[in-house]
């Protein structure tokens, strides 16, 4: 499959190869995104990435569960002052063994927020970063 500049068919959720990430960290930032990076590296299922989102996109605010996720993360991206926001999901392949399922709601979960925002003129879109043949 030949290489599609990375923001050519946006979608609410996205994937890339992981050997694209600096590449689309750049063309994110050049389109005028906010981007708020998430490192799956430790991400495995629902509460590692409850915890994870936690730690390190909601300033240690604790999330117990998938509505929860979804009330604090929307709040949180409200409070920013960027239109165009572009969350950076890496490693995210790791959900793929084992735990497709909890994968499968956390981006329901966040194209749900999408909807919500969008409805106020505001754009947000998760880009899962992966390997393997799933993420192009």
């Amino acid at each position: 499959m030949p290489d599609q500049p990375l923001l050519a068919s946006l979608a609410v959720t996205n994937y890339v190869a992981q050997g694209r990430l600096d590449e689309l960290l750049t063309v994110l930032a050049d389109a005028g995104f906010a981007i708020i990076e998430l490192d799956g590296a430790d991400v495995r299922d629902e509460a590692s990435l409850l915890e994870q989102i936690s730690a390190q996109v909601l300033d240690g605010e604790e999330v117990g569960n998938w509505d929860s996720l979804a009330d604090v993360l929307r709040a949180h991206v409200w409070l920013l002052d960027d239109d165009r926001i572009a969350l950076v999901w890496t490693h995210a392949d790791r959900m793929l063994d084992g735990y497709l399922a909890d994968l499968i709601v956390a981006a329901d979960v966040l194209a749900g927020i999408s909807r919500q925002l969008f409805a106020d003129h505001r754009t947000f879109v998760t880009f899962l970063v992966g390997s393997g043949p799933n993420f192009t």
